[in-house]
Protein backbone atom coordinates (compact mmCIF):
# COMPACT_ATOMS: atom_id res chain seq x y z
CA UNK A 1 0.00 0.00 0.00
CA UNK A 2 1.61 3.01 -1.04
CA UNK A 3 1.31 5.92 1.22
CA UNK A 4 1.27 9.96 0.75
CA UNK A 5 2.96 11.96 2.17
CA UNK A 6 1.02 14.56 4.41
CA UNK A 7 0.25 17.79 4.18
CA UNK A 8 2.35 20.54 6.02
CA UNK A 9 0.72 22.15 9.27
CA UNK A 10 -0.83 25.03 9.04
CA UNK A 11 -4.49 26.90 9.29
CA UNK A 12 -3.63 28.97 5.60
CA UNK A 13 -2.03 27.50 2.40
CA UNK A 14 0.67 30.40 3.20
CA UNK A 15 0.88 28.95 6.87
CA UNK A 16 1.34 25.45 4.57
CA UNK A 17 4.00 27.09 2.14
CA UNK A 18 6.58 28.59 5.30
CA UNK A 19 6.42 25.44 6.50
CA UNK A 20 7.76 23.25 3.56
CA UNK A 21 9.42 26.39 2.70
CA UNK A 22 12.21 26.05 5.68
CA UNK A 23 11.81 22.68 5.78
CA UNK A 24 12.20 21.52 2.39
CA UNK A 25 14.41 24.80 1.36
CA UNK A 26 16.50 22.77 -1.36
CA UNK A 27 13.85 20.92 -2.99
CA UNK A 28 12.43 21.82 -6.26
CA UNK A 29 9.55 23.87 -6.49
CA UNK A 30 9.39 24.97 -9.38
CA UNK A 31 10.96 23.14 -12.73
CA UNK A 32 10.68 23.44 -16.32
CA UNK A 33 13.15 23.73 -19.08
CA UNK A 34 14.54 26.88 -18.66
CA UNK A 35 15.13 27.26 -14.78
CA UNK A 36 14.38 25.22 -11.14
CA UNK A 37 13.40 27.21 -8.68
CA UNK A 38 14.18 25.73 -4.97
CA UNK A 39 11.37 26.32 -2.18
CA UNK A 40 13.55 28.62 -0.20
CA UNK A 41 14.50 30.61 -3.60
CA UNK A 42 10.63 30.71 -3.88
CA UNK A 43 9.54 31.79 -0.09
CA UNK A 44 12.21 34.69 -0.79
CA UNK A 45 10.34 35.73 -3.57
CA UNK A 46 6.99 35.08 -2.41
CA UNK A 47 8.07 37.42 0.38
CA UNK A 48 9.15 40.29 -2.31
CA UNK A 49 6.04 39.91 -3.88
CA UNK A 50 3.84 40.02 -0.87
CA UNK A 51 5.39 43.34 0.07
CA UNK A 52 5.42 45.06 -3.09
CA UNK A 53 1.45 44.13 -3.14
CA UNK A 54 0.68 45.75 0.44
CA UNK A 55 2.89 48.41 -0.83
CA UNK A 56 0.84 48.80 -3.59
CA UNK A 57 -2.53 48.88 -1.21
CA UNK A 58 -3.44 45.88 -1.88
CA UNK A 59 -4.93 44.25 1.70
CA UNK A 60 -7.51 41.24 2.66
CA UNK A 61 -10.15 40.67 0.41
CA UNK A 62 -8.65 42.87 -2.70
CA UNK A 63 -8.30 40.81 -6.05
CA UNK A 64 -5.33 40.48 -7.90
CA UNK A 65 -5.67 38.86 -11.11
CA UNK A 66 -3.07 37.81 -13.85
CA UNK A 67 -3.04 36.83 -17.44
CA UNK A 68 -0.70 34.34 -18.48
CA UNK A 69 -0.12 30.27 -19.18
CA UNK A 70 1.43 28.25 -16.63
CA UNK A 71 4.61 30.10 -14.80
CA UNK A 72 6.43 31.12 -12.45
CA UNK A 73 5.25 34.62 -12.02
CA UNK A 74 1.58 32.72 -11.55
CA UNK A 75 2.90 30.40 -8.54
CA UNK A 76 4.98 33.67 -7.09
CA UNK A 77 1.57 36.07 -7.44
CA UNK A 78 -1.06 33.52 -5.91
CA UNK A 79 1.26 32.43 -3.07
CA UNK A 80 1.86 35.84 -1.90
CA UNK A 81 -1.78 36.38 -2.26
CA UNK A 82 -2.35 33.71 -0.08
CA UNK A 83 0.20 35.13 2.54
CA UNK A 84 -1.34 39.47 2.79
CA UNK A 85 -5.24 37.86 2.64
CA UNK A 86 -5.94 38.84 -1.02
CA UNK A 87 -7.76 37.05 -3.31
CA UNK A 88 -6.87 35.48 -6.60
CA UNK A 89 -8.03 35.64 -9.84
CA UNK A 90 -6.42 34.21 -12.63
CA UNK A 91 -7.69 35.07 -16.38
CA UNK A 92 -6.44 32.18 -19.34
CA UNK A 93 -5.35 33.28 -22.47
CA UNK A 94 -8.15 31.46 -24.23
CA UNK A 95 -10.55 33.86 -22.81
CA UNK A 96 -12.14 36.40 -25.83
CA UNK A 97 -12.40 40.45 -25.31
CA UNK A 98 -15.77 40.34 -24.20
CA UNK A 99 -15.54 37.47 -21.70
CA UNK A 100 -12.22 39.48 -19.83
CA UNK A 101 -14.09 42.54 -19.91
CA UNK A 102 -17.07 40.95 -17.98
CA UNK A 103 -14.50 39.13 -15.75
CA UNK A 104 -12.55 42.53 -15.02
CA UNK A 105 -15.90 44.69 -14.71
CA UNK A 106 -17.48 42.05 -12.05
CA UNK A 107 -14.14 41.48 -9.85
CA UNK A 108 -13.10 45.04 -9.86
CA UNK A 109 -9.19 43.89 -9.20
CA UNK A 110 -7.29 45.73 -7.20
CA UNK A 111 -4.20 45.11 -8.91
CA UNK A 112 -3.40 43.10 -12.53
CA UNK A 113 -0.10 41.45 -14.23
CA UNK A 114 -0.05 40.67 -17.53
CA UNK A 115 2.37 38.84 -20.04
CA UNK A 116 2.85 40.56 -23.54
CA UNK A 117 3.10 38.49 -26.53
CA UNK A 118 2.22 34.92 -26.04
CA UNK A 119 1.78 32.75 -29.27
CA UNK A 120 2.21 36.03 -31.14
CA UNK A 121 -0.80 37.43 -29.77
CA UNK A 122 -0.20 41.17 -27.52
CA UNK A 123 -2.26 40.28 -24.34
CA UNK A 124 -0.38 43.23 -22.31
CA UNK A 125 -2.04 45.71 -25.03
CA UNK A 126 -5.78 43.49 -24.90
CA UNK A 127 -5.55 43.71 -20.46
CA UNK A 128 -4.60 47.35 -20.55
CA UNK A 129 -7.33 48.07 -22.69
CA UNK A 130 -9.60 46.49 -21.01
CA UNK A 131 -8.97 47.67 -17.95
CA UNK A 132 -8.69 51.29 -18.98
CA UNK A 133 -12.43 51.00 -20.06
CA UNK A 134 -13.64 49.41 -16.61
CA UNK A 135 -11.53 52.45 -15.13
CA UNK A 136 -9.38 49.72 -13.46
CA UNK A 137 -5.08 50.21 -12.63
CA UNK A 138 -2.99 50.45 -15.19
CA UNK A 139 -1.57 46.55 -16.09
CA UNK A 140 1.89 45.76 -14.72
CA UNK A 141 2.97 44.12 -17.81
CA UNK A 142 5.76 41.34 -17.69
CA UNK A 143 7.67 39.77 -20.67
CA UNK A 144 7.02 35.73 -21.48
CA UNK A 145 9.45 35.14 -24.01
CA UNK A 146 10.66 31.76 -22.99
CA UNK A 147 10.08 29.77 -19.27
CA UNK A 148 12.45 31.39 -17.48
CA UNK A 149 11.02 33.99 -14.56
CA UNK A 150 10.62 37.36 -16.19
CA UNK A 151 13.01 40.01 -15.86
CA UNK A 152 10.01 42.09 -14.92
CA UNK A 153 9.43 39.75 -12.07
CA UNK A 154 12.91 39.00 -11.40
CA UNK A 155 14.01 43.05 -10.41
CA UNK A 156 10.56 42.75 -8.09
CA UNK A 157 11.30 39.98 -6.60
CA UNK A 158 15.54 40.20 -6.28
CA UNK A 159 17.32 40.54 -2.71
CA UNK A 160 15.66 40.96 0.46
CA UNK A 161 11.80 41.54 1.06
CA UNK A 162 11.40 45.52 1.41
CA UNK A 163 10.16 46.78 4.97
CA UNK A 164 6.07 46.08 4.89
CA UNK A 165 3.88 45.12 7.36
CA UNK A 166 2.61 42.29 6.30
CA UNK A 167 -1.06 41.19 7.89
CA UNK A 168 -1.10 38.94 10.35
CA UNK A 169 -4.97 38.02 10.33
CA UNK A 170 -5.32 35.78 7.47
CA UNK A 171 -7.38 33.01 8.75
CA UNK A 172 -9.00 29.86 6.90
CA UNK A 173 -11.99 30.90 6.11
CA UNK A 174 -10.57 33.75 4.70
CA UNK A 175 -10.95 33.71 0.71
CA UNK A 176 -8.44 33.08 -1.17
CA UNK A 177 -9.30 32.40 -5.49
CA UNK A 178 -11.83 33.42 -7.24
CA UNK A 179 -12.27 31.02 -10.32
CA UNK A 180 -15.38 31.94 -13.12
CA UNK A 181 -17.42 29.27 -13.99
CA UNK A 182 -16.45 28.42 -17.87
CA UNK A 183 -20.50 29.73 -19.12
CA UNK A 184 -21.18 27.08 -20.64
CA UNK A 185 -24.63 27.47 -19.95
CA UNK A 186 -24.83 31.26 -19.59
CA UNK A 187 -22.70 33.96 -18.30
CA UNK A 188 -19.67 33.39 -16.07
CA UNK A 189 -20.35 32.78 -12.11
CA UNK A 190 -17.08 33.90 -9.99
CA UNK A 191 -17.02 30.77 -7.28
CA UNK A 192 -15.11 32.12 -4.11
CA UNK A 193 -13.01 29.75 -2.37
CA UNK A 194 -11.45 30.14 0.95
CA UNK A 195 -8.04 28.65 2.51
CA UNK A 196 -9.80 25.65 4.32
CA UNK A 197 -12.12 25.00 0.76
CA UNK A 198 -8.79 24.46 -1.21
CA UNK A 199 -6.86 22.95 2.12
CA UNK A 200 -9.98 20.13 2.43
CA UNK A 201 -9.84 19.08 -1.12
CA UNK A 202 -5.85 18.97 -1.80
CA UNK A 203 -5.86 16.38 1.43
CA UNK A 204 -8.41 14.42 -0.82
CA UNK A 205 -6.42 14.97 -3.58
CA UNK A 206 -2.92 14.26 -1.89
CA UNK A 207 -3.90 10.93 -0.39
CA UNK A 208 -5.59 9.44 -3.46
CA UNK A 209 -2.04 9.91 -5.56
CA UNK A 210 -0.46 8.45 -2.32
CA UNK A 211 2.71 9.93 -3.72
CA UNK A 212 5.66 11.83 -1.53
CA UNK A 213 7.51 15.04 -3.04
CA UNK A 214 5.29 14.29 -6.61
CA UNK A 215 6.58 16.14 -9.72
CA UNK A 216 3.57 16.70 -11.31
CA UNK A 217 2.88 18.56 -14.65
CA UNK A 218 1.84 21.97 -14.65
CA UNK A 219 -0.46 22.51 -17.39
CA UNK A 220 -3.69 23.61 -17.60
CA UNK A 221 -5.10 27.22 -18.11
CA UNK A 222 -4.36 29.19 -14.57
CA UNK A 223 -8.31 29.60 -14.04
CA UNK A 224 -9.24 26.36 -13.82
CA UNK A 225 -9.44 24.65 -10.75
CA UNK A 226 -7.60 21.74 -11.96
CA UNK A 227 -4.51 24.22 -11.93
CA UNK A 228 -5.22 25.93 -8.88
CA UNK A 229 -6.23 23.09 -6.95
CA UNK A 230 -4.22 20.11 -8.42
CA UNK A 231 -1.61 21.73 -10.39
CA UNK A 232 -0.44 23.98 -7.81
CA UNK A 233 -1.98 24.58 -4.72
CA UNK A 234 -1.61 20.65 -3.30
CA UNK A 235 1.30 19.90 -4.92
CA UNK A 236 3.17 22.73 -3.02
CA UNK A 237 1.64 21.94 0.29
CA UNK A 238 3.46 18.55 0.33
CA UNK A 239 6.68 19.95 -0.97
CA UNK A 240 6.29 18.37 -4.46
CA UNK A 241 7.74 19.99 -7.76
CA UNK A 242 5.54 21.76 -10.56
CA UNK A 243 6.61 20.84 -13.80
CA UNK A 244 5.58 24.01 -16.22
CA UNK A 245 4.64 22.96 -19.53
CA UNK A 246 3.71 26.50 -21.63
CA UNK A 247 0.69 24.94 -23.33
CA UNK A 248 -0.64 21.20 -23.92
CA UNK A 249 1.05 20.19 -26.90
CA UNK A 250 1.74 16.25 -26.88
CA UNK A 251 5.64 16.70 -27.60
CA UNK A 252 6.09 19.06 -25.21
CA UNK A 253 4.31 16.94 -22.54
CA UNK A 254 5.77 13.98 -23.24
CA UNK A 255 9.61 15.34 -23.28
CA UNK A 256 9.22 17.39 -19.87
CA UNK A 257 7.83 13.66 -18.54
CA UNK A 258 11.14 12.43 -19.42
CA UNK A 259 13.17 15.05 -19.19
CA UNK A 260 12.19 15.99 -15.78
CA UNK A 261 11.09 12.32 -14.20
CA UNK A 262 7.64 13.01 -13.77
CA UNK A 263 5.24 11.20 -11.61
CA UNK A 264 2.37 12.67 -11.58
CA UNK A 265 -0.31 13.99 -14.67
CA UNK A 266 -4.03 15.52 -14.54
CA UNK A 267 -5.44 15.63 -17.88
CA UNK A 268 -8.82 16.55 -19.55
CA UNK A 269 -10.00 13.59 -21.70
CA UNK A 270 -9.11 15.17 -24.69
CA UNK A 271 -5.83 15.67 -24.35
CA UNK A 272 -5.45 11.91 -23.69
CA UNK A 273 -7.02 10.95 -26.81
CA UNK A 274 -4.67 13.54 -28.46
CA UNK A 275 -1.51 11.88 -26.72
CA UNK A 276 -2.77 8.10 -27.77
CA UNK A 277 -3.24 9.54 -31.09
CA UNK A 278 -0.25 11.23 -31.29
CA UNK A 279 1.99 8.22 -32.08
CA UNK A 280 4.78 9.88 -29.61
CA UNK A 281 3.96 7.60 -26.62
CA UNK A 282 6.99 5.16 -27.50
CA UNK A 283 9.72 7.56 -28.49
CA UNK A 284 9.95 8.68 -24.76
CA UNK A 285 10.69 7.31 -21.44
CA UNK A 286 7.95 7.35 -19.45
CA UNK A 287 9.27 5.30 -16.96
CA UNK A 288 9.31 7.53 -14.14
CA UNK A 289 5.26 8.37 -14.78
CA UNK A 290 3.12 6.59 -11.58
CA UNK A 291 -0.25 7.77 -11.60
CA UNK A 292 -2.40 9.56 -14.55
CA UNK A 293 -5.87 10.92 -13.92
CA UNK A 294 -8.70 12.38 -15.79
CA UNK A 295 -11.91 14.13 -14.97
CA UNK A 296 -14.54 13.10 -17.71
CA UNK A 297 -15.36 10.47 -19.97
CA UNK A 298 -12.83 8.79 -21.91
CA UNK A 299 -13.41 5.60 -24.43
CA UNK A 300 -12.12 1.97 -23.17
CA UNK A 301 -9.90 2.31 -25.90
CA UNK A 302 -8.01 5.12 -24.83
CA UNK A 303 -7.34 3.61 -21.22
CA UNK A 304 -6.18 0.52 -22.78
CA UNK A 305 -2.98 2.52 -24.90
CA UNK A 306 -2.36 4.46 -21.41
CA UNK A 307 -2.27 1.25 -19.44
CA UNK A 308 1.00 0.58 -21.12
CA UNK A 309 3.08 4.08 -19.81
CA UNK A 310 1.66 4.26 -16.25
CA UNK A 311 1.52 2.18 -13.16
CA UNK A 312 -1.54 4.05 -12.11
CA UNK A 313 -4.69 5.26 -14.14
CA UNK A 314 -7.90 6.96 -12.15
CA UNK A 315 -10.68 9.06 -13.10
CA UNK A 316 -12.41 11.50 -10.71
CA UNK A 317 -15.37 13.91 -10.86
CA UNK A 318 -15.07 17.32 -9.49
CA UNK A 319 -16.38 20.81 -9.80
CA UNK A 320 -15.39 24.67 -9.51
CA UNK A 321 -18.16 25.33 -6.78
CA UNK A 322 -16.71 21.86 -4.69
CA UNK A 323 -13.10 23.08 -4.64
CA UNK A 324 -11.90 20.44 -7.18
CA UNK A 325 -12.38 16.99 -6.21
CA UNK A 326 -15.58 14.82 -5.10
CA UNK A 327 -14.84 11.56 -6.02
CA UNK A 328 -11.80 9.11 -7.07
CA UNK A 329 -11.62 5.80 -8.36
CA UNK A 330 -9.12 3.48 -6.51
CA UNK A 331 -6.69 0.85 -7.89
CA UNK A 332 -8.94 -1.83 -7.63
CA UNK A 333 -11.46 -0.48 -10.10
CA UNK A 334 -11.16 -1.86 -13.88
CA UNK A 335 -11.21 -0.29 -16.90
CA UNK A 336 -14.35 -0.84 -17.01
CA UNK A 337 -15.15 1.05 -14.08
CA UNK A 338 -13.48 4.06 -14.76
CA UNK A 339 -14.51 4.23 -18.14
CA UNK A 340 -17.86 4.08 -17.01
CA UNK A 341 -18.14 5.84 -13.42
CA UNK A 342 -16.22 8.74 -11.49
CA UNK A 343 -15.17 6.69 -8.61
CA UNK A 344 -16.41 7.03 -5.13
CA UNK A 345 -17.05 10.40 -2.68
CA UNK A 346 -13.87 10.89 -0.76
CA UNK A 347 -14.27 11.08 2.66
CA UNK A 348 -14.55 14.50 3.23
CA UNK A 349 -17.35 15.43 1.48
CA UNK A 350 -20.98 14.18 1.80
CA UNK A 351 -23.08 13.07 -1.71
CA UNK A 352 -26.77 12.29 -2.13
CA UNK A 353 -28.81 11.81 -5.44
CA UNK A 354 -31.83 13.10 -5.16
CA UNK A 355 -34.17 11.30 -7.76
CA UNK A 356 -37.68 12.10 -8.94
CA UNK A 357 -38.45 9.26 -10.75
CA UNK A 358 -37.97 6.11 -8.31
CA UNK A 359 -34.75 4.32 -6.88
CA UNK A 360 -33.48 2.89 -10.01
CA UNK A 361 -33.32 6.03 -12.01
CA UNK A 362 -30.60 9.00 -12.38
CA UNK A 363 -30.89 11.94 -10.06
CA UNK A 364 -29.10 15.33 -9.35
CA UNK A 365 -25.96 14.96 -7.42
CA UNK A 366 -25.89 17.49 -4.47
CA UNK A 367 -23.27 17.96 -2.32
CA UNK A 368 -22.18 19.12 1.08
CA UNK A 369 -18.87 19.49 3.32
CA UNK A 370 -16.44 21.85 4.04
CA UNK A 371 -14.77 22.50 0.60
CA UNK A 372 -18.01 23.58 -0.99
CA UNK A 373 -17.22 27.65 -1.95
CA UNK A 374 -18.20 30.31 -0.16
CA UNK A 375 -20.60 31.44 -2.60
CA UNK A 376 -20.90 33.37 -6.26
CA UNK A 377 -18.98 36.79 -6.33
CA UNK A 378 -21.12 39.75 -6.48
CA UNK A 379 -24.51 37.46 -6.85
CA UNK A 380 -26.08 36.84 -3.46
CA UNK A 381 -29.28 35.57 -5.78
CA UNK A 382 -27.27 32.76 -7.49
CA UNK A 383 -25.61 31.26 -4.16
CA UNK A 384 -28.97 30.86 -2.22
CA UNK A 385 -30.29 29.08 -5.36
CA UNK A 386 -27.46 26.92 -5.90
CA UNK A 387 -28.40 25.26 -2.37
CA UNK A 388 -31.12 23.49 -1.49
CA UNK A 389 -33.28 24.63 1.89
CA UNK A 390 -31.25 22.11 4.01
CA UNK A 391 -28.00 23.69 2.80
CA UNK A 392 -27.16 20.62 -0.28
CA UNK A 393 -25.42 22.47 -3.01
CA UNK A 394 -27.23 21.83 -6.68
CA UNK A 395 -24.91 20.51 -8.70
CA UNK A 396 -27.35 20.38 -11.99
CA UNK A 397 -25.80 16.84 -12.54
CA UNK A 398 -27.09 13.71 -13.09
CA UNK A 399 -25.45 10.66 -11.91
CA UNK A 400 -26.95 7.33 -10.30
CA UNK A 401 -24.84 4.89 -8.01
CA UNK A 402 -23.42 1.91 -9.27
CA UNK A 403 -22.73 -0.19 -6.25
CA UNK A 404 -20.19 2.42 -4.37
CA UNK A 405 -19.15 4.40 -7.40
CA UNK A 406 -21.64 6.92 -8.85
CA UNK A 407 -21.73 7.57 -13.05
CA UNK A 408 -22.78 10.64 -14.63
CA UNK A 409 -24.93 10.61 -16.69
CA UNK A 410 -25.24 14.12 -18.06
CA UNK A 411 -26.83 17.26 -16.90
CA UNK A 412 -30.18 18.09 -15.99
CA UNK A 413 -30.93 20.87 -18.28
CA UNK A 414 -29.61 18.88 -21.17
CA UNK A 415 -31.66 16.15 -20.82
CA UNK A 416 -33.64 14.82 -24.48
CA UNK A 417 -37.66 14.39 -24.12
CA UNK A 418 -38.20 12.27 -27.50
CA UNK A 419 -41.25 10.82 -28.07
CA UNK A 420 -42.06 10.20 -24.45
CA UNK A 421 -38.74 9.09 -24.05
CA UNK A 422 -35.77 10.65 -21.64
CA UNK A 423 -32.74 10.86 -23.56
CA UNK A 424 -28.74 11.37 -21.70
CA UNK A 425 -26.74 12.87 -24.41
CA UNK A 426 -23.59 11.31 -23.04
CA UNK A 427 -24.90 8.18 -22.87
CA UNK A 428 -25.16 8.88 -27.16
CA UNK A 429 -22.08 10.49 -27.00
CA UNK A 430 -19.90 7.92 -25.46
CA UNK A 431 -21.61 5.60 -27.83
CA UNK A 432 -20.25 8.10 -30.94
CA UNK A 433 -16.82 8.04 -30.06
CA UNK A 434 -16.24 4.03 -29.59
CA UNK A 435 -16.25 4.64 -33.29
CA UNK A 436 -12.83 4.24 -34.62
CA UNK A 437 -13.27 7.18 -36.76
CA UNK A 438 -14.94 9.81 -34.38
CA UNK A 439 -12.78 12.07 -32.50
CA UNK A 440 -15.35 13.53 -30.13
CA UNK A 441 -19.14 14.14 -30.18
CA UNK A 442 -22.09 16.69 -28.89
CA UNK A 443 -25.36 15.61 -28.91
CA UNK A 444 -28.14 17.86 -28.34
CA UNK A 445 -32.34 17.94 -29.14
CA UNK A 446 -33.72 20.19 -31.37
CA UNK A 447 -37.80 21.15 -31.30
CA UNK A 448 -39.64 18.58 -33.38
CA UNK A 449 -43.12 18.58 -34.42
CA UNK A 450 -43.84 15.09 -33.95
CA UNK A 451 -41.50 14.24 -31.10
CA UNK A 452 -40.92 17.42 -28.94
CA UNK A 453 -37.58 16.89 -29.66
CA UNK A 454 -34.84 14.50 -31.84
CA UNK A 455 -31.79 13.55 -30.82
CA UNK A 456 -29.27 15.46 -33.35
CA UNK A 457 -25.39 15.34 -33.03
CA UNK A 458 -22.35 17.04 -34.50
CA UNK A 459 -19.34 15.25 -34.66
CA UNK A 460 -15.40 15.56 -35.44
CA UNK A 461 -13.88 12.56 -37.69
CA UNK A 462 -10.69 11.92 -38.47
CA UNK A 463 -11.81 12.43 -42.32
CA UNK A 464 -15.04 14.05 -42.96
CA UNK A 465 -15.24 12.30 -46.47
CA UNK A 466 -14.86 8.95 -45.38
CA UNK A 467 -17.03 9.07 -42.81
CA UNK A 468 -21.11 8.56 -43.56
CA UNK A 469 -24.51 8.91 -41.17
CA UNK A 470 -25.78 5.80 -42.51
CA UNK A 471 -22.55 3.84 -41.33
CA UNK A 472 -22.85 5.56 -37.98
CA UNK A 473 -26.02 4.59 -36.94
CA UNK A 474 -25.82 1.28 -38.37
CA UNK A 475 -22.65 0.92 -35.51
CA UNK A 476 -24.89 2.79 -33.20
CA UNK A 477 -27.83 0.48 -33.93
CA UNK A 478 -25.58 -2.79 -32.33
CA UNK A 479 -24.75 -0.40 -28.97
CA UNK A 480 -27.81 1.37 -28.05
CA UNK A 481 -31.57 1.39 -28.39
CA UNK A 482 -33.08 2.71 -32.07
CA UNK A 483 -34.91 5.84 -29.89
CA UNK A 484 -31.49 7.26 -28.99
CA UNK A 485 -29.99 7.48 -32.37
CA UNK A 486 -29.01 10.95 -33.86
CA UNK A 487 -31.66 11.74 -36.90
CA UNK A 488 -29.17 14.10 -38.00
CA UNK A 489 -25.29 14.02 -37.73
CA UNK A 490 -23.09 16.87 -38.79
CA UNK A 491 -19.20 16.23 -39.47
CA UNK A 492 -16.94 18.53 -38.53
CA UNK A 493 -12.99 18.41 -38.70
CA UNK A 494 -12.90 19.79 -35.37
CA UNK A 495 -15.07 21.04 -32.18
CA UNK A 496 -14.83 24.31 -30.21
CA UNK A 497 -13.47 24.31 -27.14
CA UNK A 498 -14.34 26.08 -23.67
CA UNK A 499 -10.47 28.05 -22.55
CA UNK A 500 -10.85 25.00 -19.90
CA UNK A 501 -10.33 22.42 -22.67
CA UNK A 502 -14.00 20.59 -22.72
CA UNK A 503 -16.69 21.26 -25.50
CA UNK A 504 -18.29 24.25 -25.68
CA UNK A 505 -21.43 22.95 -25.19
CA UNK A 506 -23.40 26.51 -25.53
CA UNK A 507 -22.38 27.04 -28.81
CA UNK A 508 -22.51 23.58 -30.50
CA UNK A 509 -26.27 23.41 -29.12
CA UNK A 510 -26.75 26.79 -30.63
CA UNK A 511 -25.03 25.49 -33.78
CA UNK A 512 -27.70 22.62 -34.03
CA UNK A 513 -30.67 24.33 -33.67
CA UNK A 514 -30.07 26.97 -37.11
CA UNK A 515 -28.83 24.20 -38.64
CA UNK A 516 -31.76 22.19 -37.82
CA UNK A 517 -33.83 25.54 -38.57
CA UNK A 518 -32.04 25.86 -42.07
CA UNK A 519 -32.29 22.22 -42.98
CA UNK A 520 -29.15 21.55 -43.35
CA UNK A 521 -27.91 18.26 -44.96
CA UNK A 522 -25.52 16.18 -43.26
Amino acid sequence: MRKAAAIAPGETIGDIFDHNAQHAAGFDAIVNDAQSIDYGSLAAMVDCMAAFLVGKGIGKGDRVAILSNARAEVVITFLACAKIGAIYLGLSTRLAQPELAYIMDDAKPGFIFSADILDGKDYGQLVSAVSKDAAGPVPFIFSASGQALSPEFTRLVAGDAPPAKLPNDVTENDPVAIIYTSGSTGAPKGALLSHANLIISAKAYIEQSALRRPRAISQLPIDHVGYVLCEMAAILMVGGALVQVPRFDSELLLSAIERHRVTLVLCIPTMIQRLVESGLLDRYDLSSLEFLWWAGPLPTSSVAVMRRYCKVLAVSYGMTEASGTITFSTEKDGDLEICSTVGRPHPRVEVRIVRADGEDAPGEIQLKGPQIMLGYWNKPDATRAAFTEDGWFRTGDLGIFKGDNIAIVGRSKEMIRSGGYNILPSEVEIALEEHADVVMAFVGGVPDALYGEAVHAIVQVRDVAKTSGEGLSSFLKQRISSVKIPKQVYFRSSLPLLANGKIDRKTLREELVRLAEAGTPQ
